[in-house]
């Protein structure tokens, strides 16, 4: 499947992905699915064999496949031997009135100071000294922390932390914390890294689209929010990543590419038929919906029930 995939200079294009799915559709997802879940062994083994390693910060763009990263790893660290705790960044957000603001008075959900910075550096503190910390807990029914839910987390020796959010490695959230002379901290950096390009060399596929569209599945379905509702948050979101998430992307220990060339067919067949019934009013939305339509209209139809049950695009799609 490598061999029909990737052309002599390590490039797929659209045309090498329709030729993989007609092929064998099953031969080409379990490709995809075995390259990204090498990618997490090879990751999991050097964590349980290292002694360094005490807190994983697991970063990345919105729709970049973090959470079944997480829980890949996690499920990986605890098949090899060592113990894995987990913690979101979502639960030290700040009470929503002591959010930051934008220039135009709207709230900023997308900054990193959306977080109570001061609160992750003392409980990083405490973790990496084996003392306990109490993790917060965020309600967002509420907008708030319930105090009430706080959980006590204690890292013992043979205890791994994932801490997983879109700024986990932004140097805001560890600086000043003496990690074990700054080997405390793993730094893992989680993106569709891979771009998918047409024969003439053009991007067929970039990886911002790719993450637009995860989003926008995840949204329509499981968070009750049109396309054109996604489409008004997706510019601020891609505002504020360029400036603060991504940029860190280089300090990364391990960037996990969590491209699957079987996503655009499986998503020709999810998303098309949700924009052509979606009632568009914006006409720079209405634009990059048609742009979207022409880019899935390259891709081989595949059906939803291809993808396996705990494949990572079964975050944005759903269950079977």
């Amino acid at each position: 499947m490598k061999n029909i995939l990737f052309n002599d200079n390590g490039i797929v294009t659209d045309k090498a992905i329709n030729k993989a799915a007609e092929s064998s559709l099953s031969e080409l997802v379990a490709f995809c699915e075995k390259r990204y879940d090498d990618q997490i062994s090879a990751l999991s083994e050097l964590l349980v064999a290292s002694k360094q390693y005490k807190i994983v910060l697991l970063a990345g763009p919105s729709g970049s496949g973090k959470t079944t990263t997480a829980r890949k790893l996690s499920e990986k660290i605890i098949a090899g031997g060592k113990n894995a705790l987990y913690i979101s960044l979502d639960d030290f957000f700040l009470n929503r009135e002591d959010l930051p603001k934008l220039p135009n008075g709207e709230t900023d959900f997308e900054s990193v100071y959306t977080l109570d910075i001061n609160e992750i550096r003392k409980c990083f503190s405490l973790l990496l000294s084996g003392k306990k910390a109490s993790i917060p807990y965020f309600d967002f029914t509420t907008g708030r922390r319930a105090p009430d839910k706080a959980r006590d987390f204690t890292a013992g020796e043979n205890d791994i932390i994932i801490v997983e959010g879109l700024h986990a490695i932004n140097p805001e959230l560890t600086d000043g914390i003496d990690a074990f002379d700054g080997n405390g901290f793993y730094k893992l950096f989680v993106n569709p890294d891979s771009q998918i390009y047409k024969e003439d060399g053009s991007k067929a596929l970039k990886r911002r689209t790719l993450r637009m569209m995860r989003r926008m599945i995840r949204d329509y379905y499981f968070r009750g929010s049109s396309l054109e509702n996604t489409l008004n948050m997706w510019e601020g979101v891609c505002r504020e990543e360029i400036k603060t998430i991504i940029p860190f992307k280089d300090t990364a220990d391990t960037v996990v590419d969590t491209t699957h060339f079987y996503e655009p067919c499986i998503y020709h067949n999810y998303l098309l038929p949700i924009i052509k019934k979606s009632q568009i009013n914006n006409p720079k939305h209405a634009e990059t919906l048609a742009e979207l339509t022409a880019c899935l209209d390259l891709f081989y139809d595949a059906p939803c029930d291809a993808v396996p049950k705990n494949s990572m695009i079964r975050e944005f799609i759903g269950e079977a």
